[in-house]
């Protein structure tokens, strides 16, 4: 069971291929070329790593958990022998400093948020001194987030569904739910506590841990991420912090 919900989590939010063009896109317009290095923080099964050394043969990339049972499905990626050979798995907070610096370093999936003002500096100062080009957050707010919500997104062979439980002014309890098609019901497959911040927030932030300068490209209604100098004023955003 544990690994199926693995699986779902990966069919119902990621799309690493999709994530790879648009982080090959930005790192062209922000730093020129191509990144041929990939640190993954908060990596949880290593997919976007595992499709990033897939797509050239002269990429690396690390990916970096907490959890090591987690980073274990990487083995499910259907890598070859030459491809595994370039993809690092740590078993770490990701607080801890590589060896080496990456051109891309990336936090995906609002994982970050988890993290209290502490610890979040303390991550993005070591993202700064592993980073070599970009570093790239996934971002979300506005006031729909402050509020119960349950949503409901069907996928391939299964219904996953978003609960917003509470908000205690700081921080947001969620779960995700995955109802599989043949009435297999996995209640509380994921559960976060994510500190809600703003974008100008977690600017200051990045600004603190060394980072020059950090463009917000927010999310439109058909999937676009545009430059903004100030956040969406919309119910519910989300979009990309990226700091050189």
């Amino acid at each position: 069971m544990n690994a199926l919900r693995h699986r779902l989590y990966e069919a119902a939010v990621q799309s690493p291929e999709i994530d790879i063009a648009l982080l090959e896109r930005l790192y062209a317009r922000h730093v020129g070329g191509e990144p041929e290095t990939l640190r993954e923080d908060f990596a949880g099964t290593a997919l976007t790593s595992a499709r990033f050394v897939e797509s050239d043969a002269e990429r690396e990339a690390l990916a970096v958990d907490l959890d090591a049972a987690v980073l274990a499905h990487a083995a499910d990626h259907g890598l070859d022998e030459d491809e595994r050979a370039r993809l690092t798995l740590l078993a770490g907070d990701v607080r801890t400093r590589s060896e080496r610096a990456y051109d891309l370093v990336i936090a995906m999936n609002f994982s970050w948020a988890v993290l209290d003002d502490a610890a979040l500096g303390e991550y993005f100062a070591t993202a700064r001194a592993c980073c070599d080009g970009l570093f790239v957050l996934e971002h979300f707010d506005g006031p729909e987030l402050r509020r119960p919500r349950r949503a409901e997104h069907r996928a391939d062979g299964f219904t996953y569904v978003w609960e917003q439980r509470a908000f205690d002014g700081r921080c947001l309890d969620a779960a995700l739910h995955f109802v599989l098609d043949d009435g297999t019901h996995l209640d509380d497959a994921f559960t976060y506590r994510f500190v809600l911040r703003t974008a100008d927030e977690v600017r200051a932030m990045l600004a603190s841990a060394g980072f020059d300068e950090v463009t917000l490209y927010a999310e439109d209604a058909r999937g676009r991420r545009t430059a903004r100098r100030r956040a969406p004023r919309a119910p519910l955003w989300r979009g990309l912090l990226v700091a050189r």
